[in-house]
């Protein structure tokens, strides 16, 4: 099923330093929400921004996130992807309810 994935980066300050907003292929709403934390990672890696957060509503995968346990195989590659580059980085993922996070519901009401 084609999905949208959006993330706004910021910094330890909140200033916005990037952000993303792009269609992918995805088989489960689960793994769409991987696939954009990959993504946060990966633009977090490539600027080589570390010692920052991303901020999630999803709590499964942030708890999956800081933990060795095998995640489920749907989302495999994705989470041991993230926990490397957490690691490489410094980056931690931090839960937030939806409500409590304006700029995501914002993103997240915006279409690619």
């Amino acid at each position: 099923m084609s999905a949208a994935i959006r993330g706004i980066l910021k910094d330890r300050k909140s200033n916005i330093v990037d952000g993303f907003a792009k269609r992918i292929q995805s088989s489960s709403p689960l793994l769409t929400e991987a696939l954009a934390i990959r993504e946060a990672y990966l633009i977090f890696n490539k600027r080589e921004i570390t010692d920052s957060s991303i901020v999630g509503d999803i709590q499964l995968l942030i708890s999956l996130s800081h933990t060795d346990d095998d995640p489920p195989w749907e989302f495999y590659t994705v989470l041991k992807d993230v926990r490397i580059l957490a690691r490489k980085r410094n980056i931690s993922f931090v839960f937030v309810k939806s409500s409590k996070n304006r700029a995501a519901h914002f993103v997240a009401s915006e279409h690619v």
